[in-house]
């Protein structure tokens, strides 16, 4: 095996992940309007949920096979098991440890401390980094694909649904979640224009969208989540025509009234054509580029900023 794979066998490991992100979309977008997902979740995230379903307890038959599951997801089949190995041990102790009790859940602000670092150590922007609200929509909407694996919850009292869907989900993560939720949040960021935007940009992005519905704009859920990446598009293209939110949330009413999928998946989506967009593929460049022993290290930091023990 030549360098350059051996490289980005192990940083796969730290949860760089390569799966087309247009699929994905496409697949998340379609989960948020739909209750039933068995019908139509392709392989391999329906084992992934299967796998989940199956769980029982601590039974570690069961939490092996989802560990296979996750990792074929995760990093796919062509990585050497004597890579793929350790970290799959490691793993499936910290997981049958937390379903045994024996260890507490992962916060959500621990991926937020990985992604951080990998930003420090591969000199990357700043709109390379997440913060924690946008970990756990992240995690709201892979649950709408695989409720098994990303456990739906009931909203608690003064929760409100229109303000996001109608379920949550625990704070914390198990291990092998954590270790999903983290690589798919970094595949985004290598293949997801719409996901560069800093962690203040995307506050001040939600305060202009709370500013409208608290005037009396009701949108949904969806409709709100359509109005977020259609700002992203047009801070990120200020070429093309800029559009004022109340325009924006019309036309996200509009496709909710026509039930569009395909207009849907255009709104929420920008072409990968950004200097934002190039300049993270110089970054991930850079990460499959590093020397092997550096990306053990970083592989391993990634792994303890998690939380997951050796």
């Amino acid at each position: 095996m030549n360098k350059r794979l051996k490289v980005i066998s192990i940083i796969s490991l730290s949860v760089f992940g390569s799966l087309t992100i247009w699929l994905t979309t496409h697949w998340l977008v379609r989960g948020q309007s739909r209750q039933n997902t068995r019908s139509y979740l392709p392989q391999p995230y329906a084992g992934v949920n299967e796998k989940a379903g199956a769980i029982k307890g601590a039974d570690e038959r069961a939490i092996r096979e989802l560990a296979d599951a996750v990792l074929l997801l995760t990093v796919g089949d062509r990585v050497p098991s004597v890579f793929v190995s350790p970290y799959k041990e490691r793993l499936i102790r910290a997981e049958l440890n937390y379903r045994r009790g024996q260890r507490e859940g992962i916060p959500e602000a621990n991926t937020v401390r990985v992604i951080d670092e990998l930003v420090r150590e591969l000199s990357a922007p700043e709109y390379a980094k997440t913060d924690e609200d946008q970990v756990h929509d992240t995690r709201l909407a892979i649950s709408s694909l695989m409720p098994h694996f990303i456990v739906q919850q009931p909203l608690g009292s003064g929760e409100e649904s229109s303000n996001g869907p109608p379920y949550t989900v625990d704070p914390t993560m198990s291990p092998l979640e954590a270790v999903y939720v983290t690589r798919f949040l970094i595949m985004q960021k290598e293949t997801n224009e719409s996901s560069l935007i800093t962690p203040t940009e995307r506050a001040e992005l939600r305060a202009t969208i709370k500013k409208l519905t608290d005037s009396g704009f009701q949108l949904t859920w969806r409709e709100r989540n359509a109005v977020m990446a259609a700002l992203i598009g047009q801070k990120l293209h200020t070429e093309t025509p800029q559009l004022i939110v109340e325009e924006l949330a019309a036309r996200a009413r509009q496709q909710t009234a026509e039930q569009t999928t395909n207009q849907t998946r255009v709104f929420l989506s920008a072409g990968p054509s950004s200097s934002r967009y190039k300049e993270m593929q110089e970054v991930f460049h850079r990460a499959y580029t590093m020397k092997v022993s550096d990306a053990v290290v970083l592989t391993n930091r990634s792994f303890e900023l998690l939380g997951i023990e050796d």
